[in-house]
């Protein structure tokens, strides 16, 4: 009765470690701009990272623009950063917001030393003001919301790595490589 009970309790610790995002079955993706992708999902699994998009059972991120951004007169720090933006979907009654994404998505850069550099959250783009003013504002259930994270980058020629995690899971990753990005300014509309 106790190997029972032992048995049964393991395989619902197993199904609630993979219901977040998914297995841990990796494929890979190339695209023609050279930005790859992993992802970490199961094909009976309807959560986890695929094809610019993260599917959570409260949310759904949709990456629909990546951007360098040069170091300008509109910039605090004088670094190059990087601009991902994406429509976020709450599928709740839960409180979600485009900020909700920072919590959701991180990013390495691989300097080719001995480390990679964790990339800090940058400041907002002036030219994206209308979209950073409601990036707090909540999303409707059912309802979509655009938002932009940037990120500053240790320098403009390393790849990047968009790491996407559910409370401590990995969902899957995106490599960008920056000489495929457009480079634009940071400038008010």
């Amino acid at each position: 009765m106790k190997k029972r009970t032992l048995i049964i309790g393991a395989g619902v610790l197993v199904t609630l470690g993979l219901a977040g995002c998914g297995s841990s079955a990796n494929n890979s993706s190339e695209s023609s701009t050279d930005i790859k992708s992993t992802v970490i999902s199961s094909s009976q699994s309807q959560y986890g990272y695929k094809d610019d998009e993260l599917k959570l059972h409260d949310l759904t991120l949709k990456i629909t623009k990546i951007e360098l951004v040069k170091p300008g007169s509109q910039d605090y720090n004088n670094k190059w950063r990087l601009a991902v933006y994406f429509d976020l979907t709450n599928n709740t009654d839960k409180d979600i917001n485009p900020l909700t994404a920072v919590s959701l998505m991180s990013a390495v850069q691989d300097t080719n030393g001995s480390q990679v550099d964790n990339l800090e959250v940058g400041v907002n783009l002036m030219k994206n003001k209308d979209l950073t003013d409601k990036q707090s504002d909540q999303i409707k259930k059912g309802c979509t919301a655009p938002g932009c994270i940037v990120y500053d980058l240790t320098n403009n020629t390393d790849k990047v790595t968009l790491n996407f995690e559910n409370n401590g899971t990995k969902c899957g990753s995106k490599t960008i490589d920056l000489s495929k990005l457009e480079q634009v300014e940071d400038t008010e509309y």
